[in-house]
């Protein structure tokens, strides 16, 4: 239900078509993406196919008020919040890895007792989860 109301508000923006927001939803959970747009992460919303910098930076400006509606939904399908899960979901990203692999690696790896763990060692146990490449 939480994820509909996402794709109808996508639906929203300027440019944004039903595969266009499909693939969004697709590539970073629906949590993540909210948080993307709030926050002004253009890197994040990039690794998206078919997101370059204009659109993303549209995304931005058409979405960044309409969401504060959609609260981010709790337990443990919430992505992680912390800086250091942020940047380790970005260095697998840059590693080769798509969004959603990045965000369940990191994921599992919180789940495993890693809440306090640097960045370094939230990747070192993301990878290991996820089967190295």
């Amino acid at each position: 239900m939480f994820e509909k109301r996402l794709f109808e508000k996508l639906l929203t923006a300027n440019g944004v078509v039903p595969a266009l927001a499909f693939g969004l939803l697709s590539a970073l959970s629906a949590n993540r993406l909210i948080r993307a747009i709030r926050e002004k992460d253009i890197p994040t919303l990039q690794s998206v196919p078919r997101v370059g910098r204009k659109k993303a930076e549209r995304l931005i400006l058409d979405l960044g008020d309409k969401l504060n509606g959609l609260g981010e939904t709790t337990g443990t399908a919430a992505a992680p919040a912390s800086a250091a899960a942020d940047d380790a979901m970005r260095a697998l990203v840059s590693l080769g890895y798509s969004s959603a692999d990045a965000d369940r690696g990191v994921r599992a790896a919180l789940d495993s007792g890693g809440g306090g763990k640097s960045a370094a060692e939230l990747i070192r146990a993301a990878l290991a989860k996820r089967g190295g490449r």
